[in-house]
């Protein structure tokens, strides 16, 4: 993690002074880190047949909850980060925020923005469950007990080789795959 993190940073020496701007990449990137080592759980725990069917045997509701929990966080924590950088109570560290706000050269720049679009074609598939169901519960959604989590996952799991391409849940942007 602290290789990539100096790799940004070399990016960007010759066009940042700022140890803010140095210090906003790192915190990115960390927060990064920490998405990619929750959805690695969630795999371990629940996407491996003998890991799930053993978890079943052992605590079913337990890591039935858990399961829940996890998905839900990511959801939440995903669209955290593909937010828009500006929102009417200031600037937000996001995918656009990075691209758009921070000095780039132009053909990472451009690699950057291309990302940042297939993450943003991504985020569409989830963020209804985020903004009607996990931020907010809409009393709609409540009443006609439209299971709008259960759709994502059918959604994603239809989906699954294109979120593989764009390397789900922003895996592509903090790797060296620049």
């Amino acid at each position: 993690m602290k290789s990539l993190i100096n790799f940004f940073i070399k990016l960007w020496r010759n066009k940042l002074d700022s140890n803010t701007q140095q210090q906003l990449i790192k915190t990115f990137c960390n927060h990064y880190f920490w998405i990619r080592k929750v959805h690695n759980t969630y795999k371990t725990l629940f996407e491996d047949t003998s890991t799930r069917e053993l978890l079943e045997k052992v605590a079913i509701s337990f890591f039935q909850d858990l399961n829940k929990i996890i998905i839900e966080y990511l959801i939440l924590q995903f669209c955290k980060i593909t937010d828009p950088a500006k929102m009417k109570n200031g600037l937000n560290l996001t995918v656009e925020y990075v691209v758009k706000y921070m000095d780039w050269s132009p053909d990472i720049k451009k690699n950057l923005e291309s990302i940042m679009s297939k993450l943003q074609e991504f985020r569409k598939l989830i963020v209804p469950a985020r903004h009607k169901v996990i931020g907010h519960p809409d009393v709609k959604v409540i009443i006609s007990k439209n299971q709008m989590i259960g759709k994502v996952i059918i959604i994603l799991m239809r989906k699954k080789a294109e979120i593989n391409k764009t390397r789900l849940f922003f895996l592509i942007f903090c790797d060296y795959n620049l």
